[in-house]
């Protein structure tokens, strides 16, 4: 995960597109309380109408994971669930904001679907989860505030969200180990994000395993060409250029798993003096 800037879908909204969302969101609050919920679904065209835009927001990355899947449609995630809530049973979900653009997520299957087994308790998926740190402020009606809220998930589109994520040598999400003690907030939330996103699916970590191991191997192998151009041999400052520049690529925003490959390098620092070159500016 890594801070998408909101204003990049604001500024970018198709043409037409908010009356339309406002037509919808009109309709379904005049409809019935018990269909509410067919009224959203009839009208997910407004949605999947965002779906290029959130997607080039990010690259074409899942905001949750950065994940590249060109095998999949992906999906439009709504950060707080539209038809219902896990936690909350009774909760009609938040339909008054069911055609918000800021309560989009552009994700991919496995983080926005269940995948495991509910009845053994194995799997992830956000699905219809939205927990919060105190079930007594949830929003339930258009009237109630969503500022009150506290969400447990880590969010995206907050600057401060994505670095209470860490991901270790073997590619696994965890907790940052800097950001509180096991019983604090800040840990709480990456557990459960990490969970209910999916973040520790075997096929995305066999993929960050792999890039950690690449960024070990580049780095080792920058580190020859530094010492061989601190040396004196003018013939390695291009070489020692290219590896320098390969490395920042893997930080790009538009780079899979850049995340990772940041906390790899940060996890590198002590031993290889050349990750700071990678890191700077």
């Amino acid at each position: 995960m890594r801070y998408i800037n909101p204003q990049l879908v604001g500024q970018n909204l198709p043409n037409g597109w908010s009356q339309q969302a406002q037509q919808a969101e009109d309709a379904v609050a005049a409809a019935e309380p018990g269909n509410r919920s067919a009224e959203v679904d009839k009208r997910s065209q407004v949605w999947q109408a965002l779906k290029n835009t959130l997607k080039s927001a990010s690259h074409d990355k899942c905001w949750y994971c950065e994940s590249i899947d060109i095998r999949s449609d992906n999906a439009v995630d709504h950060f707080r669930p539209k038809n219902a809530v896990a936690e909350c049973p009774e909760h009609e979900g938040y339909w008054w904001i069911a055609f918000k653009w800021e309560n989009y997520r552009f994700c991919c299957t496995y983080c926005n679907s269940f995948r495991g087994n509910r009845a053994a308790g194995l799997g992830g998926g956000k699905d219809t989860h939205f927990p919060l740190r105190n079930e007594a402020q949830r929003a339930r009606t258009p009237t109630d505030s969503l500022d009150a809220e506290e969400p447990m998930l880590l969010d995206p589109t907050i600057s401060a969200d994505p670095g209470i994520l860490w991901f270790d040598v073997d590619g696994r999400a965890a907790p940052n180990p800097v950001c509180g003690g096991p019983d604090s907030y800040t840990h709480e939330r990456a557990r459960i994000s990490i969970c209910v996103y999916h973040l520790n699916h075997r096929a995305v970590v066999d993929q960050r395993k792999a890039l950690c191991h690449e960024i070990r191997a580049r780095v080792e192998q920058t580190d020859r060409y530094f010492k061989k151009y601190d040396a004196g041999d003018g013939t390695a400052r291009g070489a020692f250029d290219d590896a320098i520049l390969h490395l920042k690529g893997m930080l790009g925003e538009n780079a899979p798993y850049s995340s990772t490959a940041r906390a790899m390098l940060m996890g590198l620092r002590g031993t290889h003096p050349v990750v700071d070159v990678v890191l700077a500016g």
